[in-house]
């Protein structure tokens, strides 16, 4: 081919800047970026599915279609020394708060709490349960505690020695023909992990069974089903029937071995849950086929999870379909309480947790409890550690839902604020630069007293940028004025109202114009040679022929180095399909030539490139030679 190719009729190719988006020639647009439902679950920093949420704090997005502020938390004053609380238990109408040296009870299950027993100095309590009508405390450092209904605490021994127990636990056996409820217990004084039962009297040691040995690592508590005691340990789950064995039906905690497993333990819906290293692992104890079967189920697992909710199992109940979960994140210095419930099909699973309903800074939570002493009033009591002594606090739990309780004008009481951090939106291609235009939202219950500030993110920046303030609904709209770019964008919504009046998102639309990158195409019509009707006619003595196929064969091959009418240079791909070949008219010479029509995607082009000098600015009076 010649160096340079004359345009035909010296007409000026055309030029045009496509967008590198499929379908997008003539114009890029986003559709936009719709939610109405966040209950499918938290932990998605990414956009993973429909439904789905980086993480809240203090925000319900549990039920579908919509979001509102987590329960209201309640601080309940306590004046009781140093330590933390270790569980609860409730007998004769009052809730029993079991702290390492002393039992509380809050009359009633919502009066001020009192101290009822001081359980001595060297005690250091670990367990506190119902058997028959009694309460029992056990521990180190002194005999078992026992609170007889109506009657007074009590350590008194009615054998012939001692009895000092630590974890407790109630399990129905038939033991010699008998069938009755045992309390089982841990054995202190023992050398090596140790489990004993008793059905009569447990201060009276002749009563208790001679003892079960489970395994080499520490106990660190007792769960029940109705005829299996599971014994958690920090290297497993020990499943322990009235024969005495007891095999660890998850010997791959063993790996890691931490002082922390088997803190939180809960047996529900037929598996054992039971905290390990850093994670939620459960054990299939109902049916046969699956028996000991083994999945993990903690927060974030196999999800993009960029939230700052992290750290052990410190507690764990149930209330209905939800399991509640307690972590720790020592680095945040705050607890973290989740709610989860099982995955439906198409959900991220096991579980789908929503995390975290309640974050309580500066607060250690060590054990959870769930209470119904007041009628249509459930609540949630949370006990741990605030700095270095005992906290005691509580959570309404609604009937059916939040709103429904809400609508129905019950005593549900909802935080103050919210914050509600939004998977990130990249319209299905996170390098496609995008630049906000605005935010569609539909609320209820925006006005006099409740509001909610907008922030965004770009490209998984911590650092977000306020967009502005919604205080009218049900249609509110966000538009942004200064310039918002980037391949991800992230929402946080923050929410504002009373107790007794929330905010609450029903559905928001974000909309972004893309800024996609450019190809520059430019069109050429070429000369190729004399036309065909004249054999043999040639340009600079070139076959037009020859021409012809080698600008055919151009649509496959590399990129090459072609030459305008201007003299520039360029690094050229020639587009395919983006060659045809046309007969034009030569009015000068009044005869028909050859021409090619050639569409060329400029790569890179030669020449002087101009730069800005100096940093000057307009009107700063610089001058360019």
């Amino acid at each position: 081919m010649p160096l340079e190719a004359r345009r035909a009729d010296g007409s000026a190719g055309a030029t045009e800047y496509l967008p590198l988006l499929a379908g997008a020639r003539g114009g890029a647009q986003l559709e936009p970026a719709n939610q109405a439902t966040w209950h499918r679950g938290s932990r998605s920093a990414a956009k993973m599915a429909p439904g789905m949420y980086s993480w809240t704090k203090n925000g319900w997005p549990c039920d579908p279609g919509m979001v509102l502020p987590g329960p209201a938390v309640t601080d309940v004053p306590t004046e009781i020394g140093t330590g933390q609380v270790r569980g609860f238990a409730e007998q004769d109408g009052h809730i029993y708060v079991l702290t390492d040296r002393y039992v509380m009870r809050v009359p009633d299950g919502s009066g001020t709490p009192v101290q009822d027993q001081d359980l001595g100095a060297s005690f250091a309590a670990r367990s506190i349960k119902r058997f028959k009508s009694s309460l029992f405390v056990g521990g180190t450092g002194g005999n078992i505690w026992e609170l007889p209904s109506g009657g007074a605490w009590t350590q008194a021994i009615t054998g012939a020695a001692g009895v000092q127990r630590g974890y407790l636990g109630t399990v129905y056996w038939t033991v010699g023909g008998v069938t009755a409820e045992r309390l089982i217990a841990e054995d202190v004084t023992a050398t090596v992990p140790t489990i004993l039962y008793v059905a009569d009297d447990p201060r009276n040691d002749g009563d208790w069974s001679s003892a079960i040995a489970v395994g080499s690592y520490p106990i660190t508590g007792i769960v029940s089903t109705r005829d299996h005691a599971y014994i958690a340990t920090t290297g497993g789950v020990r499943d322990l029937d009235s024969t005495g064995l007891a095999p660890n039906l998850t010997p791959e905690v063993e790996a890691l071995v931490l002082p922390t497993n088997g803190r939180a333990n809960l047996a529900a819906g037929g598996w054992i849950y039971s905290g390990a290293g850093y994670g939620l692992l459960r054990v299939r104890v109902a049916g046969d086929l699956a028996y000991a079967l083994t999945q993990w189920c903690s927060p974030g697992l196999g999800l993009p999870d960029e939230s700052p909710i992290s750290g052990a199992p410190a507690a764990i109940t149930r209330k209905g379909e939800w399991l509640i979960l307690a972590q720790w994140n020592a680095e945040a210095n705050a607890s973290y309480i989740s709610w989860g419930r099982e995955a439906l099909e198409g959900e991220a699973g096991p579980i789908v947790w929503h995390s975290a309903p309640i974050v309580l800074p500066s607060m250690k939570v060590n054990t959870l409890h769930i209470s119904g002493l007041i009628e249509e009033e459930p609540r949630l009591w949370i006990g741990g550690l605030f700095g270095t002594a005992p906290s005691l606090r509580w959570a309404p739990l609604a009937l059916d839902t939040p709103y429904q309780d809400l609508r129905q004008g019950r005593a549900y009481q909802f935080a103050e604020e919210f914050e509600l951090y939004e998977s990130a939106e990249d319209w299905g291609d996170d390098t496609l630069s995008k630049d906000l235009d605005h935010l569609a939202t539909e609320w209820e219950n925006l006005g006099p007293g409740t509001a909610a500030e907008v922030a965004i993110a770009a490209d998984g920046s911590t650092t977000y940028e306020t967009l502005g303030t919604l205080s009218s609904s049900p249609r509110a709209l966000l538009r942004a004025t200064t310039a918002v770019k980037g391949g991800r964008l992230s929402l946080k919504i923050t929410g504002t109202g009373t107790v007794v009046a929330p905010p609450i998102l029903r559905k928001r639309s974000l909309r972004a114009l893309p800024r996609p990158d450019l190809r520059e195409v430019r069109q050429y019509q070429v000369l190729v040679g004399h036309a065909v009707r004249h054999q043999g006619g040639a340009v600079s003595g070139v076959d037009p022929s020859v021409r012809r196929d080698a600008l055919a064969r151009l649509q496959i091959g590399n990129r090459v180095t072609l030459r305008d009418e201007a003299g520039k240079t360029h690094k050229v791909l020639v587009l395919a399909p983006g060659v045809s070949f046309i007969e034009v008219e030569d009015k000068g010479a009044n005869q028909r030539l050859l021409a090619a029509n050639l569409a060329v995607a400029i790569a890179e082009t030669s020449g002087v490139t101009a730069t800005w000098d100096g940093g000057a600015t307009w009107n700063s009076g610089r001058v360019w030679a």
